[in-house]
């Protein structure tokens, strides 16, 4: 029944894909259906969530949503916003590449952070074999008991999933070959440090200040994380002690100056990200790379949201909090200074570099990530940003 549907989405994965699956997750995917484990599911329609349980009625009409190249939500707050989802089974495409650079073998140890549905961890548990072992942790306890129930009833018995917190990872089954986040963090938490063998490889999503993440394959090398590979991507937040809260979308209201100066409108001038924008999601996602990129090199980046649930309006700049100074790039396509021009000449040169070092993303340089007691000094095109546990060194090479 279902069987057409899973071939004619490896095909289309297949043609998308720069590197070509391994012959290994072909057969786990294929020994591993999709749609065993998703019980239920949410879609955003029109600022709505709009909430489907399967059954054996209703399963055989739901197989096509269930085997398109697109996220199911699985967990989601009741705000009507993209970004209250808390869990989800990830776009079947961005699944089966990260397995593909994870690149598993035979008798590896693997650590998950986020189990959601469990079919990325059952799709590793074939990977593994009979001599490796998987482990992931799940934050939500209503997921666990319904991804253990399908990963057993699959005859899977090397794959362990527990209640916790991601951050912390999982100590008992370290040290690990391979560290997979499927969730986003702002943060690689310090027990990642130890818990990874050396030369292991982690593949990690970090989240950008307000909008965006970037997937690095990191490989550890002496007291370090060194990215071999970077692409944007998009996937739910870490939960828990590293969660972070603050590098979300502040409410520009809440700043304690802005009533006094939302009316006071030094410059306003016309600025496109590439391309006229028609709509807010359109402009947050043509404006993604400056956004990474301002995320890494101006400390008095923010992004912002104002406005109710359905009515939410999304845009970003610089804040000068001590000069009570405001610069925003908004949907309407300006570039508008309030209070004064301090923040607007800021965010103005910000532009300037951006444009003159060729307009890179955060995925366009090279990363190194550290912990919080290593000195690091950032040299010419360097950039440093802290965190809780790790710094990261960002150096955009010069060609030639």
């Amino acid at each position: 029944m279902y069987t057409e549907f899973q071939e004619e989405l490896l095909r289309g994965i297949k043609t998308r894909l720069n590197k070509p699956l391994s012959v290994g997750i072909e057969q786990a995917y294929r020994n591993t259906p999709r749609h065993m484990f998703v019980k239920e599911y949410y879609q955003l329609r029109q600022n709505d969530w709009e909430h489907t349980v399967l059954d054996e009625h209703n399963l055989p009409i739901k197989l096509p949503i269930l085997y398109q190249d697109q996220p199911l939500m699985l967990v989601v707050d009741k705000d009507s916003s993209f970004l209250s989802a808390k869990s989800s089974i990830s776009q079947p495409s961005l699944v089966l590449s990260m397995l593909n650079r994870l690149d598993i073998r035979e008798g590896d140890s693997v650590l998950e952070i986020g189990a959601g549905s469990g079919w990325n961890a059952a799709m590793m548990g074939r990977l593994v074999g009979e001599t490796g072992r998987v482990h992931s942790v799940e934050i939500i306890p209503g997921l666990i008991a319904s991804a253990q129930e399908v990963i057993a009833g699959l005859g899977i018995d090397n794959v362990t999933i527990v209640e916790g917190d991601g951050g912390d990872g999982y100590a008992p089954g370290a040290p690990y070959d391979r560290i997979m986040f499927t969730v986003g963090s702002y943060d690689i938490p310090g027990a990642f440090y130890e818990q990874l063998k050396e030369g292991g490889v982690l593949l990690m999503v970090l989240k950008n200040v307000g909008y965006g993440d970037t997937l690095y394959e990191f490989k550890k090398t002496g007291d370090h994380f060194e990215a071999i590979h970077g692409s944007a991507c998009a996937f739910v937040g870490l939960q828990g002690k590293y969660e972070l809260p603050e590098l979300n979308p502040m409410d520009i209201t809440q700043l304690s100056f802005w009533v006094d100066i939302r009316e006071v409108v030094i410059m306003q001038k016309s600025f496109w990200c590439g391309g006229k924008s028609q709509s807010n999601p359109h402009f947050i996602a043509k404006s993604l790379g400056l956004i990474s990129f301002l995320g890494i090199v101006e400390p008095w980046f923010r992004a912002f949201e104002t406005g109710e649930n359905r009515r939410r309006e999304f845009f970003f700049g610089v804040v000068d909090m001590d000069g009570a100074s405001v610069a925003t790039l908004s949907q309407e396509d300006k570039l508008t200074a309030y209070g004064s021009l301090a923040a607007f000449d800021r965010l103005v040169e910000d532009l300037r570099l951006w444009a003159e070092l060729g307009l890179p993303d955060a995925a366009c340089f090279k990363l190194m990530a550290y912990p919080m007691d290593v000195p690091l000094y950032a040299g010419r095109r360097q950039w440093i940003t802290r965190r809780r546990d790790s710094q990261f060194l960002w150096t955009l090479e010069e060609e030639g």
